[in-house]
């Protein structure tokens, strides 16, 4: 349909203002009525889709958060991870690239080469009662323990062949110990009933979940 008279929509954006609520009419009689308000509507919603009212708006071939999207003649500025799929762009700043070989998973079984454990240490400098949480302890050190000291019972759940070492010294006079049933000393290795004054104490266990007790493997006393 054929139009005549003055255009109605501006250059820019920023020229809507200037239009007033006017009939238009076209040879066929009809009108365009309100057109600044509808105008001002259109630039509102697209400054809530762009967060301003000018630019240029790419709406063709947009890349969604989650679709799946071919990128051509683009620059990535930060971390990139996997195997980079640009076609004519860039990859700039820092590139993380898939290792090569055996990858560890979470779930997988792995063998580990030229790799270094670094152990879990809590340490108490005193307490009545040292209930060590064997989740997050692979090494539980006793600093100046100031009178009889009782090991309860750990928290955590631990697994089979987990190990749990103590380190314990006193403040310069002997305290007293006692170990809780889950602590399983042998007939052979007993439990020590005290610390011997200013020196230290080492104690290593090992979990037995057949029993379910942590089972003493070896005592040494004496360390200046």
């Amino acid at each position: 349909m054929a139009r005549t008279g003055t255009s109605v929509f501006p250059a820019t954006l920023d020229s809507f203002d200037r239009i007033g609520t006017t009939n238009y009419e076209d040879e066929a009689g009809y009108s365009i009525v309100n057109v600044e308000n509808e105008a001002m509507d259109a630039i509102e919603k697209m400054q809530v889709l762009m967060g301003t009212a000018s630019g240029t708006a790419l709406l063709a071939n947009a890349v969604s958060a989650t679709g799946t999207a071919t990128l051509t003649n683009k620059t990535i500025n930060g971390a990139v991870i996997g195997t980079s799929a640009i076609t004519g762009g860039t990859i700039t700043s820092a590139v993380i690239t898939t290792p090569t070989g055996d990858v560890m998973t979470l779930t997988g079984t792995q063998t580990f080469s030229n790799k270094r454990k670094t152990a879990r240490v809590t340490t108490s400098t005193s307490a009545g009662t040292h209930t060590i949480d064997s989740t997050n302890s692979d090494i539980f050190t006793v600093t100046a323990q100031n009178g009889t000291a009782v090991f309860a019972t750990p928290a955590g759940t631990p697994a089979s062949g987990d190990t749990l070492v103590m380190r314990l010294r006193d403040n310069g006079t002997a305290a007293a110990l006692s170990f809780g049933t889950v602590y399983n000393f042998s007939t052979e290795l007993t439990a020590p009933t005290t610390t011997v004054a200013s020196k230290t104490l080492y104690m290593g266990f090992i979990w037995n979940e057949i029993n379910s007790k942590w089972e003493c493997l070896a005592v040494l006393n004496n360390f200046s």
